[in-house]
């Protein structure tokens, strides 16, 4: 039996255009220096300062600071094998396994205040969070025959007699 287990506190997102960090860094332009969006990345409101048309390109201390993810994923994979010998020159031989993966996952996809979302309704807040649970469960059952004798000119394993 294998068992693996993962515990992750605010990985690197780089799948997702809006918070991905490297994104938003690669966009800028080189000469825009980098204290001024740690400095400006709240607007007087709270919310996230708009330092650019695409809204989308989140300002990374923004994210820094308002992003949050964790991920518990458990994985146990366990299987029995047996080989029976049916004559001295023929075997069967057979494994069953499981495989079992579960992730647990909290993440606010998308902060308050975030610029690329639009301004929430009094009473609201404009931002996302997600709680998703994954399972999987995957039984398996190989089986095989096989020969192990010589037979005329070429052996059962498919390599030719000299």
């Amino acid at each position: 039996m294998s068992i693996i287990q993962r515990d992750h506190t605010n990985p690197p997102n780089v799948g997702q255009q809006d918070n991905t960090i490297p994104v938003s860094l690669y966009n800028l332009a080189n000469s825009m220096p980098l204290d001024l969006l740690d400095r400006y990345k709240y607007d007087a409101e709270g919310n996230e300062y708009v330092y650019s048309r695409f809204r989308n390109r989140t300002n990374p201390y923004f994210t820094w600071q308002n992003s949050s993810t964790t991920s518990d994923a458990i994985v146990f994979s366990r299987n029995v094998a047996v080989k029976y010998n049916l004559l001295p020159w023929l075997f069967v031989q057979g494994r069953v396994g499981q495989d079992y993966w579960s992730r647990d996952q909290d993440y606010n996809g998308f902060p308050t205040g975030q610029a690329s979302r639009g301004p929430a309704p009094a009473g609201f807040v404009n931002g996302t969070f997600t709680q998703e649970v994954r399972r999987f469960r995957e039984p398996t059952w190989i089986s095989c025959f096989r020969p192990i004798k010589n037979s005329g000119r070429f052996r059962a394993r498919g390599q030719p007699r000299r």
